[in-house]
């Protein structure tokens, strides 16, 4: 009815549920991604009382206060799923840093996984229109932002101020642009190269170099 497992990783011991003749163990670890390697590094702060999503029975587990969880009674030789329920990250500036983890069971495997979580940043910038008497806010514009991969992240509108926000970002490298069909619509020119950054996600917020256009001649 239950299996003692040692899990050579950490080099301990645990007991799981069900018997190792026809079922795996998972041992997963979430924890706070400090250096953004997507690996677990000694002194990395485990994140207690996170559960996760997919088959019911998965909910009544809960991280511990060094951030681990044992799920045992896994079938054998399926696919499983492990995907934090972001519910029960209370702060809400920290998000899953990677997709969710995909495991492959064997009968009398025990299986770690490490589950990295980041802290968020927002990043805030400027458009504008530059005319004769000086600078006006370019609204309603659509400022898309990339991944290093060059594929989209998100699309934010530039408010009536010329100012827009994205939020929730997980460190790494990015780039924005604003959308090339609103600038053909406006008859404008300028910043034909993306501006681009990165960021470890801990300055909170990262300001952007304001984004000037001018009428086309």
């Amino acid at each position: 009815t239950s299996s003692l497992n040692y899990n050579d990783k950490d080099q301990n011991y645990a007991f799981a549920e069900g018997s190792a003749l026809n079922s795996a163990t998972l041992n997963a670890r979430v924890f706070i991604d400090e250096n953004s390697n997507g690996l677990y590094d000694e002194g990395e702060e485990g994140v207690s009382d996170i559960r996760f999503k997919g088959k019911s029975r998965w909910r009544k587990y809960q991280t511990d206060e060094n951030g681990q969880i044992v799920v045992g009674g896994l079938e054998n030789l399926v696919m499983e799923k492990f995907e934090v329920d972001e519910k029960t990250i209370e702060d809400p500036f920290i998000k899953p840093a990677a997709a969710p983890v995909f495991v492959y069971t064997h009968a009398g495997a025990y299986v770690s996984a490490d589950i990295p979580l980041a802290m968020t940043f927002e990043l805030e910038g400027s458009a504008y229109v530059e005319r004769e008497d000086g600078l006006s806010p370019l609204n309603k514009v659509r400022v898309v932002l990339e991944d290093e991969g060059g594929n989209t992240v998100d699309i934010v509108r530039v408010e009536y101020d010329g100012v827009y926000l994205f939020t929730g970002l997980v460190p790494g490298s990015y780039c924005i642009r604003i959308k090339e069909d609103d600038l053909l619509r406006r008859n404008l020119i300028g910043h034909a190269q993306p501006y681009c950054f990165d960021s470890d996600g801990k300055d909170g917020v990262v300001f952007a170099d304001d984004l000037v256009f001018s009428a086309a001649p």
